[in-house]
């Protein structure tokens, strides 16, 4: 079974936007880290001969409210359609 996140896809929209009002109080602490770590991520990228990370990699917000990288398990799998998209197959 793979890693659950502590928001499911497409229902991290308060996150990004920052919606306190939709926000639990625990979670704008929350929210705001993980704001800073795409901030620092994004400078990371953009500093000059800094490497990329492996495109299979994406950054998480865990269950247990931690953040960090992890290798993405369904790359594989989603990128397989994009010939089926594109009306190639």
């Amino acid at each position: 079974m793979g890693d659950v996140g502590y928001v499911t896809h497409g229902t991290d929209r308060s996150l990004w936007a920052f919606r306190t009002p939709s926000l639990e109080e625990r979670q704008i602490d929350i929210a705001k880290e993980w704001l800073d770590r795409i901030h620092a991520e994004v400078k990371e990228l953009e500093r000059p001969g800094e490497p990329l990370k492996d495109i299979k990699m994406v950054l998480t917000l865990r269950e247990d409210m931690t953040i960090g990288w992890k290798e993405d398990q369904k790359w594989d799998d989603i990128m397989s359609l994009g010939g089926v998209i594109l009306g190639e197959v």
